[in-house]
């Protein structure tokens, strides 16, 4: 039901490039749906069979409907991955420059959250969640705490960084052990031609906030 949402939250962002968006239809795994099939629990064969059509039936109606959204989304190449699951999805991410997925996932729902830890952490590749917020890429706040992660994340979007119209630098050096100076990736992003506004360095009054 979210892939009209996927497909706009791509497009907003590949827009400013011309970029080609891709539909990559993931269909349901029988050994991953069924796991009692293959555990020898004794499960009558026609429970079996039944179990495995109802996946097959599953994934005639999910592919339709991934299909029908791609074609009425635009110019967009819709890719089946229905012969090799799971290391098409790995392929297909490392041949792209982001991959979308929605926000239920981003939270560990759904049947795509283990593709989405397995692209985040494991492949590393840049992900972006797509949430009802997402708009043109007009204004982008960086939240910077010199470490390994979000530099990688800087260096990453810099592409996008360079197309928005404002990049601010949020920083908590308060909050942190580590030692660093905001303005020392400002000094990195102005040459790369990215506008951004003088880092915005902020210490929290002692409150109590809440969770």
């Amino acid at each position: 039901p979210g892939d009209g949402a996927r497909l706009a939250a791509a497009q907003i962002v590949a827009a400013p490039f011309e970029a080609e968006v891709s539909a990559v239809y993931v269909p349901l795994e029988a050994g991953a749906m069924t796991p009692w099939i293959s555990d020898g629990v004794g499960v009558d064969a026609g429970v079996e069979v039944a179990a495995l059509a109802a996946i097959g039936q599953a994934n005639e109606q999910g592919r339709a409907r991934a299909r029908l959204t791609a074609s009425t989304a635009g110019p967009v190449q819709f890719i089946d991955l229905s012969e090799v699951a799971g290391a098409g999805l790995v392929y297909e991410a490392r041949l792209s420059d982001a991959v979308v997925f929605d926000a239920e996932t981003a939270c560990g729902k759904g049947r795509l959250s283990d593709p989405f830890r397995n692209l985040l952490m494991s492949e590393q590749r840049p992900i972006i969640v797509a949430r009802p917020s997402l708009a043109a890429l007009r204004t982008i706040c960086i939240a910077w705490d010199g470490g390994q992660e979000a530099t990688r994340a800087v260096r990453t979007a810099l592409p996008l960084l360079a197309k928005a119209d404002e990049v601010t630098i949020l920083s908590a050096p308060e909050a942190t052990t580590r030692d660093f100076d905001p303005r020392r990736l400002a000094d990195f992003l102005a040459p790369r031609g990215v506008k951004h506004e003088p880092p915005r360095s902020t210490i929290w009054p002692d409150m109590n906030l809440p969770l």
